[in-house]
């Protein structure tokens, strides 16, 4: 049966009691260009494919548009399935579509505004390096 990968961190304190780590996950919160709707086209491929994979892509696609109205019938029509036969490839595949869309949200709005409990940082990816001259 598969299972949901979700990821999870043990920090073990130091000396002092404290501990600091550092999660860095690639997101563009540039919306400008982001299309107004998820790539259907794409969304439909990946359920044909008819292996694992359709329900990380259907999350994908929540995590990049969390402003569209995710109503499942919608979605389901989208890609013309029933509501129930969308429930049931997202089984398969251990997503649940009402988890799978309330975490993508949750997480996408901590990452854009913060949260009190936890700090981001934006980091700058560095630039090519120069050579040096000998």
């Amino acid at each position: 049966m598969p299972t949901e990968e979700l990821f999870d961190s043990h920090i073990l304190p130091d000396a002092h009691g404290s501990a600091a780590g550092q999660l860095v996950i690639a997101a563009d919160f540039d919306h400008a260009g982001l299309a107004c709707e998820p790539d259907w086209s794409s969304l439909r491929s990946a359920y044909a494919r008819g292996s694992r994979g359709f329900g990380l892509a259907l999350a994908q696609s929540m995590f990049k548009h969390p402003w569209y109205e995710w109503d499942i019938q919608i979605v389901a029509a989208r890609l013309e399935l029933t509501s129930k036969g969308l429930q049931t490839a997202l089984f398969r595949d251990a997503y649940s579509y009402e988890a799978a869309l309330r975490r993508c949200r949750r997480l996408h709005g901590m990452l854009e505004r913060g949260h009190a409990g936890c700090f981001f940082t934006k980091v700058i990816e560095p630039g090519p390096a120069r050579p040096t001259l000998r």
